[in-house]
């Protein structure tokens, strides 16, 4: 352990010329880029003081890794696991850049001890608290997240009637060419489905993470603003309220 923290010491020492950045208190501040090779969205709450919890979701297949730590001076500390079955830690510094904000850093793997370096970029800054993300929505996160799941799987695979059922209806769509339609029904969402599946859509759709999503006072957002849902009139139930396709 002690070998390890020295190591990250001493590569972080590279990153002192670039001006810092803060993540604010009581907000869930969001990061993507790539960690570990595989392409991440990374999401931290500090929790007052120097205490930082969170998670990464890795955007091949989604599955959550959960870290904690601390935050003092700009220099993150986090521990994937716990402290005495911990399996990487990681060490960055945050930075405002010229284009971007960004956490710099390395991750070492336990298990092997090889030490990678990441830059992660600051996406968003959502409100919540430490249990709950989406504090605006009635459900649990888990829920919120598993029917944004859902939404997208349905759009990749053309299940139309089922999408058609969850539209708040009339729906503002893209149908190509350049042209828009105000949508009133299921009958003719399934009749546009074609054109608003299109492939540009699918291929944002597949690229876009369902956790830890942007959130405010007009709904839930998927990716870019590809997906827009928010709670329904019957309770642990969604809608889709907007699509931008």
């Amino acid at each position: 352990m002690k070998k390890i923290l020295l190591l990250l010491c001493i590569l972080l020492s590279q990153f002192n010329h670039i001006s810092a950045l803060s993540i604010g208190d009581g907000l869930w501040t969001d990061f993507e880029g790539v960690l570990n090779g595989k392409k991440i969205k990374l999401s931290l709450f500090r929790n007052g003081a120097d205490s930082v919890i969170g998670n990464y979701c890795n955007g091949d297949n989604e599955t959550r890794v959960y870290i904690h730590g601390t935050y003092k001076n700009n220099v993150l500390f986090l521990v994937e696991g716990n402290v005495l079955g911990f399996k990487a830690i990681i060490k960055g510094k945050l930075y405002a850049s010229k284009n971007d904000e960004v956490i710099k850093g390395f991750r070492i793997d336990r298990k092997i001890g090889k030490a990678e370096q990441f830059e992660l970029r600051v996406v968003s800054m959502v409100g919540g608290n430490i249990d709950k993300r989406y504090t605006d929505a009635a459900s649990n996160d888990e829920a919120i997240e598993a029917y944004m799941q859902k939404v997208k799987s349905a759009f990749l695979l053309s299940d139309s009637k089922w999408l058609a059922k969850q539209m708040i209806y009339p729906c503002h769509v893209s149908i190509g060419n350049g042209k828009t339609k105000d949508l009133k029904n299921e009958q003719e969402f399934i009749q546009y489905f074609p054109q608003i599946n299109n492939d540009n859509f699918k291929k944002a759709l597949k690229e876009a993470c369902t956790c830890n999503l942007f959130h405010n006072y007009q709904g839930i957002m998927l990716g870019s603003g590809e997906i827009w849902i928010e709670n329904g009139p019957e309770p642990e139930r969604f809608v889709v309220i907007g699509l931008n396709n």
